[in-house]
């Protein structure tokens, strides 16, 4: 994720780049957009937000849907490139529409010495590195993890529309505080973070603007909450990781939640 991504750090040690390496989100073509026309989604994975990198497979995906008004609808894709697995949606009325998709768990092993790396860029809890600390054995790190992606589109006029900090449901999932058709460069914006539904206090979320390694971070409070000051405008990631230790089992359970905003200028 940041400068020395542990990406980086796997292809050394094993020759291969593995997804969950990568940031996971989905991104229109634009952020607004009138009824009737037809805009395209990108689904991809990366190491460096906003450009389309590594496309998902179709069959990696375990829900996909979009609302509007109050109705939701499966998505499907509509079409695959290099880079991205694309979803292209038409709207007919005004509102917000919220697109999440979620997919399949994939397991993973890490090296232990590739997981400071890891614990450092997605900002690890105390607790979690403690945890690792005490149960450290020679064998790789063992994971399970899933991935969550979210945006929205502004269609039409949404000046009445507050359905964007309505929950989606997915287990780990950013919801936005700050109506995200009115984030602007300069200003602030808070987020809430959900697990299954519960405000998830105490865990690292973090903002990073299209095209910048760096990302900012701050602690969520008890009601899940963070807020974080937008430098400039442009595309901005908003994600968490989330790690639950299954001692009996030896395997770690992550989520990984983004959410693609836009920030305008002023």
């Amino acid at each position: 994720m940041l400068r020395f991504s542990w990406t980086h750090a796997f292809a050394l040690l094993l020759g291969v780049v593995p997804l969950s390496a990568h940031d996971t989100w989905l991104q229109p073509g634009t952020f607004q957009t009138a009824p009737e026309r037809r805009v395209t989604f990108d689904l991809t994975s990366g190491g460096r937000f906003s450009t389309l990198d590594s496309a998902i497979a179709p069959d990696r995906i375990d829900a996909a849907q979009v609302r509007q008004n109050g109705s939701s609808r499966a998505l499907a894709p509509s079409g695959r490139t290099e880079h991205s697995l694309q979803f292209s949606e038409k709207f007919d009325i005004d509102g917000v529409a919220t697109l999440w998709i979620t997919l399949l768990p994939r397991p993973i092993d890490l090296n232990a010495r590739t997981v400071a790396l890891y614990l450092d860029e997605i900002h690890a809890s105390k607790e979690v590195r403690a945890t690792w600390a005490r149960w450290k054995r020679p064998e790789a790190w063992k994971e399970i993890y899933t991935k969550h992606a979210k945006t929205f589109l502004a269609v039409g006029d949404v000046a009445t529309d507050e359905s964007w900090n309505e929950p989606v449901g997915q287990r780990l999932e950013i919801v936005p505080v700050t109506n995200p058709d009115t984030i602007r460069a300069g200003a602030k914006a808070s987020f809430r973070l959900l697990y299954e539904g519960k405000p998830l206090g105490g865990a690292a979320l973090g903002v990073r603007a299209a095209g910048v390694s760096a990302a900012k971070f701050q602690t969520t409070d008890a009601d899940g909450r963070a807020t974080f000051a937008i430098g400039s405008a442009g595309k901005i990631l908003v994600f968490s990781v989330r790690l639950e230790f299954r001692e009996d089992q030896g395997i770690w359970l992550s989520d990984f939640a983004t959410l693609t905003i836009e920030a305008r200028r002023e």
